[in-house]
């Protein structure tokens, strides 16, 4: 090419008469930021201009990077414009439109090659080419997750992702959040072709000179059914309707954009324009809602969270670490840790622990590669650098960098054990404990030297689970939060570290008066389970709280309520009742089958269980209507409110945006009310 030889955030060159445009928009994450863009308008140009000087014949889209095509859109520019006037908001969609049109308009024909994530606009870019190519490597994905943001796609998505991969597909990835590997990808019609990582480029090249020689034709199938005149239209009105039912049933109407997709997807079946001209009123509209405000400050502020230094030390990640305790959390955090690479020892008194353990890993690893998540070398890769042990002696241990003690809510167990563990490992190892309720005061005295010890509060499952609390106490190290701080990082957690400790941290503080009142109200006849469940949900906590004991464990969840109580020095509740049917019937929650409800072997909740309930109650009145249960769910929530405002009044944690972050991620308040505090 004639036309500018150096580009920002392109990579530009001219191979064997093909353009090839390589995203390179950021250091390790491509983003469609609104420079990246305006700089594909102008290469497109240079391309109208020198096509029959350079001879030009084809233009292919890639990546610079192997692991990301492209993220999608920048959330700041997006957030940015959250107060910008309706008419700047459109003069921003049409000129995208305007480039994104250039790029389907090209005079000669186009092909992305697609390696890593695809998402958001990224996705929506490579909807203009005429073909698509995917990697089948283990991390290329497409998806279109705006509406978890509180908006919808902007950039075409809701208009030629349908007339792609029809009705169906196209409401599951905008409306439902659905996510395709290369493979599924390649099966729904999103892409032409699926090749092996290193064939890529070639067959991305390949393919537009067969194109540009008329060899091949770029040609779309809808799904069958949908090619159907006389059942089109019908099929697609049920789809609509029933994704709506579904939508709403699910997000109480919190969450306006899921609703302003399925509106946006409905105009697809309209011209070009009219479809393109819905979808910027709908995505001006979704913009101008709380939801999207709330779900993408919160989104900021996770990634603040995330990147953001905390200690005034930085330290490597560890190169091994030890976790004592195999039960729930210690063989979550123990996976999660191997899953990323780092050897870990996992011990335990129990054979048993360890069995179901070793159990739990490889099922993991197992679905994992039956998703197409991984490889078979890569799970085994990963439970090779797990050791486990059984025994009271932590030898194994002298050579971790850190320790994470995960045993039962017991301080004299964890006296014991930490002790121990002191006697062994080396001078400069950071010992930390996954209590969730003991204060670290308590805790101290196990150890000599107190100034390696802090708390990392991670959160079951752990896989699953983003959020990780931090405290340390009064003589804790900088370092020793910066080494664990490492560990949260290499694990991809989201670290959020207190000012200074309290008695269950950010979650169980605001969880206790939710729980424990919740409780106590059940227990008192004043609620049924599912009205506490339902009326809370409505509020927008995504489980409620009869839901999240049985999750929990009824017996761990007793037992945590219990020390909160004394730590915030309650009034005690007389839960001796309760006590006696859960210890006596082995009544504990899912895990057992039975808790408030009863679940199936999958467990997927049946119905509430009436018989342990006839067992615990204190009153044998008939428990108030769903509305009574509204209003104490009301008062309970502002007890919730008022317990995150002593955590920032009594400096735990000064900054209010990381309590809301702390109980979106861990308590399950939903983002789109920006937590408890609402950025206070």
């Amino acid at each position: 090419m004639r036309g500018r030889q150096s580009w920002r955030f392109w990579k530009v060159s001219l191979e064997g008469g093909i353009a090839m445009l390589r995203l390179d928009s950021a250091p390790r994450q491509n983003v469609l930021h609104g420079k990246a863009l305006y700089e594909l308008d102008d290469i497109l140009q240079d391309i109208r201009e020198w096509q029959s000087i350079d001879k030009i014949k084809g233009i292919v889209i890639a990546s610079a990077k192997e692991t990301s095509f492209c993220a999608g859109a920048d959330i700041n520019e997006i957030w940015a414009l959250r107060d910008a006037s309706d008419e700047k908001v459109s003069e921003l969609l049409n000129r995208a439109r305007k480039i994104f049109q250039g790029l389907l308009d090209a005079p000669v024909p186009t092909v992305a090659a697609i390696s890593g994530e695809c998402l958001g606009g990224g996705l929506e870019l490579t909807l203009f080419c005429d073909m698509r190519i995917a990697s089948n490597q283990i991390k290329t994905r497409f998806e279109l997750p705006e509406t978890k943001l509180g908006v919808i796609p902007g950039f075409g998505g809701t208009q030629f992702l349908p007339r792609t991969v029809g009705f169906r597909t196209a409401l599951e990835m905008i409306v439902g959040g659905k996510a395709l590997d290369a493979k599924s990808a390649l099966r729904a019609g999103l892409v032409d072709r699926v090749v092996e990582q290193g064939e890529l480029i070639n067959e991305a090249k390949k393919v537009v000179l067969q194109l540009a020689s008329g060899e091949l034709r770029a040609a779309h199938s809808l799904p069958r059914v949908e090619r159907i005149p006389v059942l089109r239209s019908l099929l697609r009105a049920y789809m609509l309707r029933a994704t709506k039912k579904m939508t709403l049933a699910k997000t109480k109407g919190n969450y306006p954009a899921f609703i302003f997709a399925c509106d946006a997807v409905a105009n697809s079946t309209k011209s070009i324009d009219r479809g393109w001209t819905k979808e910027r009123e709908l995505f001006i509209k979704s913009l101008r809602t709380s939801a999207a405000r709330s779900c993408m400050s919160i989104f900021l502020i996770q990634q603040e969270a995330r990147s953001c230094q905390w200690v005034s030390e930085t330290a490597d990640a560890p190169k091994k670490v030890g976790v004592i305790g195999a039960g729930l959390m210690g063989r979550g955090i123990a996976y999660v840790l191997a899953l990323r690479g780092i050897p870990v020892i996992i011990q335990d008194l129990s054979a048993k622990s360890i069995h179901d353990s070793l159990i739990f890993f490889e099922s993991l690893l197992k679905k994992s590669v039956k998703r197409g998540k991984m490889t078979q070398e890569d799970a085994s890769r990963t439970m090779g650098l797990i050791t486990h042990k059984v025994g009271e002696h932590y030898e194994e241990f002298r050579d971790c960098d850190l320790v994470v003690e995960a045993v039962i809510e017991d301080v004299d167990v964890k006296h014991k054990v930490l002790g121990k563990l002191e006697n062994v490992v080396r001078p400069d190892a950071v010992i930390a404990t996954n209590t969730s309720s003991i204060p670290l005061e308590e805790l101290t005295p196990a150890l000599r030297d107190v100034t390696r010890f802090l708390a990392m509060h991670f959160f079951n499952p752990v896989h699953m689970m983003d959020l990780v609390e931090m405290a340390g106490h009064e003589h804790t190290s900088p370092r020793a939060m910066a080494v664990a701080l490492a560990a949260v990082r290499v694990m991809r957690k989201t670290p959020v570290v207190l000012d200074k400790a309290c008695p269950g941290f950010i979650v169980n503080a605001v969880l206790f008066p939710y729980l424990s009142l919740s409780l106590q109200a059940l227990l008192d006849g004043e609620a049924s389970p599912d009205a506490l469940d339902g009326a809370f949900k409505k509020l927008g906590m995504v489980m409620g709280p009869m839901e999240t004991l049985d999750l929990v464990g009824l017996d761990t969840g007793i037992n945590v309520l219990k020390v909160l109580g004394r730590c915030y020095q309650r009034e005690p509740y007389d839960y001796s009742r309760f006590i006696k049917a859960v210890g006596e019937n082995k009544i504990l929650g899912q895990k057992t089958g039975g808790g408030f409800y009863l679940y199936d072997k999958r467990g997927k909740r049946v119905k509430v269980n009436d018989v342990f309930l006839a067992m615990i109650r204190h009153s044998k009145a008939d428990p108030a209507g769903s509305a009574d249960a509204d209003a104490l769910a009301g008062i309970i929530y502002e007890q919730m409110r008022i317990s995150a405002q002593k955590l920032v009044s009594g400096g735990f944690c000064k900054q209010p945006k990381f309590v809301d972050l702390a109980c979106i991620l861990g308590a399950g308040v939903t983002p789109n009310r920006r937590g408890l505090l609402g950025g206070e």
